[in-house]
């Protein structure tokens, strides 16, 4: 019984931490080496948005992601 109430009361501080102080699950995840984004890909959204500024009606099909493309093989080189 102590344990379940121990549990619950971790629970229930630890959920009023998140509720009240607006960027502590931020940096719970910078302690842990994650990106807020969880996937870290928020980099590679803010560049798509500009390429796809420059390039509104696409590049082609599966024309973007080939070996010649400077701008993937830096998508390529950042993110692997």
């Amino acid at each position: 019984m102590l344990t379940c109430l121990g549990v619950t009361l971790i629970c229930l501080a630890l959920g009023f931490a998140f509720l009240f102080f607006n960027n502590l699950f931020d940096v719970l995840l910078l302690s842990i080496g994650k990106d807020v984004s969880l996937t870290g890909r928020t980099l590679l959204w803010s560049h798509a948005a500009s390429i796809i500024a420059d390039h509104p009606f696409g590049v082609g099909l599966q024309a973007f992601w080939v070996e010649s493309n400077s701008q993937a093989v830096q998508f390529w080189e950042t993110f692997t």
